[in-house]
């Protein structure tokens, strides 16, 4: 009974994400490790996520099949599908503290100017009283922002990694070029922008963790 409920409710919630994103049908292709993925491939704005897993389904934009090679689809699609692959119970508590830290640093400025209002309200405004505000405001963002963007950087890596690993390294040093080659076509949402600067680790941090696992076997 719970499972059946659990079950509707994800799939109304997906309905519902995929509203204003018409699905052109669900395909099905195989890796370069032979696994076959499923996802639902969708019609929306170019400047939408490429791919994303949500609501226990990958979803891919068909922009990515018009515009980006068979090597990148693979490494995109390999990517989602390293984060389905992840247990629930692990990925839950990561993404809990990723949302829940964001949005504690979404709303910190609002708490930072509620608060410079009764400070210098009781205290003189001055060079240094301002300069020690701005600095103690700074750190503590700083570290709000670290909060959320740590367990986010261990969710993609997880994930960027285990596409590495369905490709290859030489198939994902040609995906990098080709992501640098096009950088301009695509002009990306803001959310998208947020999420690869801030919410994904470095290109260098992730090959440097593959390079160290890889020694290691």
């Amino acid at each position: 009974m719970l499972k059946k409920m659990y079950d509707w409710m994800v799939d109304f919630a997906f309905s519902q994400y995929m509203k204003n994103r018409p699905i052109i049908g669900i395909e099905s292709r195989v890796l370069p490790n032979n696994e076959r993925v499923e996802y639902v491939k969708f019609r929306g704005n170019p400047s939408d996520v490429l791919a994303q897993y949500i609501y226990r389904r990958i979803i891919v934009l068909e922009y990515l099949f018009l515009n980006y090679s068979e090597n990148t689809q693979n490494i995109i699609i390999a990517h989602e599908l390293g984060h389905k692959k992840i247990p629930w119970f692990a990925a839950l508590p990561l993404q809990v503290i990723v949302v829940f830290m964001a949005l504690v640093t979404l709303l910190f400025p609002l708490a930072i100017a509620a608060s410079a209002f009764f400070f210098f309200r009781s205290n003189p405004l001055t060079l240094s009283t301002f300069s020690m505000f701005i600095f103690s405001a700074s750190i503590i963002e700083i570290i709000f922002l670290s909060l959320s963007t740590i367990p986010s950087w261990i969710l993609e890596g997880q994930a960027e990694l285990f596409a590495i690993n369905v490709v290859g390294l030489e198939a994902y040093n040609l995906y990098l070029e080709e992501r640098h080659q096009k950088r301009h076509i695509r002009e990306k949402s803001i959310f998208e922008a947020i999420q690869c600067n801030v919410f994904y680790p470095p290109t260098f941090l992730v090959l440097l963790v593959h390079s160290k696992l890889t020694k290691r076997k």
